[in-house]
């Protein structure tokens, strides 16, 4: 069971980086529409299609949030899911917050993994959670991240801030 956590942990880094790489250092090629990678990602035949698409999708940034949220909701996988939780945290979408603290008690360790670092990357601050521990100890550096979060977004001028990045 342990080692089926670590393979599932281990393979949603690698999808992480994956998606890192192809928002910062992806290929010059002409992106597709963000309403067009949406499609695609959604309803390609095939789960790798699908990855690349939410891939391309994330390199759009800030312009794809709306496909971004979409396809982080709706997504026909978690693999693909994830890509999309990842991108919402690299683009900076603080109004996504609530979604990524939920999916810290995914049953999905690939979910799990990618509202952590989308949500660590937006709160700048690391709280102790690992996607592979036990279910109760993720719940509660869930609930710290979740405490954290109001705090922050009730601090005066944090809207403001956020905005005018």
């Amino acid at each position: 069971m342990r080692r089926g956590v670590l393979y599932a942990v281990a393979g949603a880094l690698a999808l992480v980086a994956a998606v890192v790489y192809w928002h910062w250092l992806g290929s010059a090629e002409e992106l597709a529409p963000p309403e067009e990678l949406l499609e695609q990602a959604l309803t390609a035949a095939d789960e790798p299609t699908r990855s690349q698409a939410a891939a391309k999708l994330t390199r759009h940034g800030e312009h794809a949030l709306p496909q971004l949220r979409e396809l982080a909701a709706k997504g026909p996988s978690p693999k693909v899911q994830a890509i999309a939780i990842v991108g919402l945290g690299t683009s900076g979408d603080y109004d996504s917050m609530p979604k990524l603290l939920d999916g810290l008690l995914s049953e999905d360790p690939s979910i799990r993994l990618a509202s952590q670092a989308a949500a660590e990357r937006l709160l700048g601050v690391r709280f102790g959670y690992r996607a592979g521990d036990p279910p109760e100890e993720r719940a509660e550096a869930a609930k710290r991240m979740r405490d954290h979060w109001e705090r922050l977004k009730n601090m005066p001028g944090f809207r403001e801030r956020v905005e005018r990045r």
